[in-house]
């Protein structure tokens, strides 16, 4: 019995914080400004940005079976031409992925996609030490099989 008030004091205090209403949560949101958007490439599908060392805007997208990249040097309002930056010989170079190294070289590893079920499924890396005006492939990064089931995606 001597336990009895402590026992009411407790379920008062469960019911009361119990029926207290929870702070609502706020959620951040983005609110896309429809009248600001810019298309990058008409064709341009899988888009990818990354902001240079001189601090461009550049966009790695798939077009036509290859990556592209295009400049924005006025925050995105505008963009330049395409630079080719991979392709595939026996299929696609898809899904590019952009990283800008310290030193303002900058990554550019994709998925390369083959059709013809004789050569492999590769992510390979091309590279710009010109913050991306041209770009090199410096190989192959890894090797999987030459069928669909067997091959490898997205390089990131």
């Amino acid at each position: 019995m001597r336990n009895l008030p402590c026992l009411c004091v407790s379920c008062l205090l469960a019911t009361q914080c119990a029926a207290a209403p929870a702070a609502e949560a706020r959620v951040p949101t983005v609110v896309w400004d429809r009248g600001s958007t810019v298309t990058v490439d008409p064709y341009g599908v899988y888009p990818r940005m990354a902001r240079t060392a001189r601090g461009d805007i550049l966009c790695a997208f798939d077009a036509q079976g290859k990556t592209w990249v295009r400049r924005s040097a006025d925050n995105g309002r505008t963009w330049g031409g395409r630079v080719l930056a991979a392709s595939c010989a026996h299929g696609k170079a898809t899904n590019g992925e952009l990283l800008v190294l310290p030193g303002g070289r900058i990554l550019l590893p994709y998925n390369e996609r083959p059709n013809d079920k004789a050569h492999h499924f590769a992510i390979r890396l091309a590279a710009s030490d010109d913050d991306g005006n041209t770009w090199r492939d410096c190989g192959e990064v890894y090797r999987a099989g030459a069928e669909f089931e067997n091959g490898c995606w997205e390089p990131a």
